[in-house]
């Protein structure tokens, strides 16, 4: 009798145990959910400032290196098939300095020279590439030469030039004074000097030799350059200089 008094005790605690699980989760499914608003998908933007308190400011590192070069001057330039023979003549505060591919300036010992061509030459300094042009100084030269037109003589009238020959390899002309020594010296030149060009033509080429002559008989300016104690010069010489040592 007691046995079955027990068991209908748990079966009613059991019902009773699973109709208060059932009502709490009913109570759970029909309890509303609070709902939750999304504001608009903002778009993403993406920016390339370093996150700093102050931006870096701009790179000024060409008009430092144009600022830099402002006292170098291009006053000539030997052209080679042979890169490595190739020559730049700047002219850095007064003084003629002569330079060879990627060799540092002396006053610039960051730039160095990484091209040579005829008429222009190209600086690399800290990875900037600034130009050197010699047609402007040329050109500015020319402008000077039209204003002298009181002379009629060239410069053949004054400078006896003669071709050099080594081993049947054109070495250039060598220049002599015609009459007025004294005059021929003040220009800069010396008797027996050997110039290899004259203006951009070379006077290392037969083919040019023959223009070069062409042109010392009619003009009135020119810009040699000679060699001298094994290194080359450039030498500016006009008409004007031998009239006025004449007229002195």
């Amino acid at each position: 009798m007691i046995v079955i008094f027990a068991a209908i005790c748990i079966c009613l605690i059991s019902i009773y145990v699973t109709v208060i699980q059932w009502r709490d989760n009913k109570q759970t499914l029909t309890t509303p959910v609070a709902a939750v608003r999304l504001s608009q998908p903002q778009p993403l933007r993406l920016s390339a400032t370093p996150l700093s308190d102050k931006a870096a400011p701009p790179r000024q590192v060409k008009a430092q290196a144009r600022n830099a070069l402002d006292g170098i001057t291009l006053s000539g330039i030997i052209v080679s098939s042979d890169p490595a023979a190739s020559r730049a003549i700047l002219n850095e505060g007064g003084e003629q300095n002569i330079y060879a591919l990627h060799q540092p300036l002396k006053t610039a010992a960051d730039t160095q020279i990484t091209a040579i061509s005829r008429n222009q030459i190209v600086l690399s300094q800290r990875g900037d590439e600034l130009s050197l042009t010699l047609l402007a100084e040329l050109d500015a030269a020319a402008v000077s030469a039209g204003t002298e037109t009181h002379s009629q003589l060239a410069l053949a009238d004054y400078i006896e030039a003669s071709l050099i020959r080594d081993s049947e390899a054109v070495r250039g002309l060598r220049l002599l004074p015609r009459n007025q020594t004294l005059a021929f010296g003040e220009t800069g030149l010396l008797p027996g000097d050997l110039a290899v060009r004259l203006d951009n033509l070379s006077l290392t080429q037969p083919d040019s030799v023959s223009q070069a002559m062409e042109m010392l008989n009619t003009r009135k300016r020119a810009q040699f350059t000679i060699i001298r104690n094994s290194q080359p010069r450039l030498i500016n010489v006009s008409v004007s200089q031998f009239d006025e040592v004449k007229d002195n």
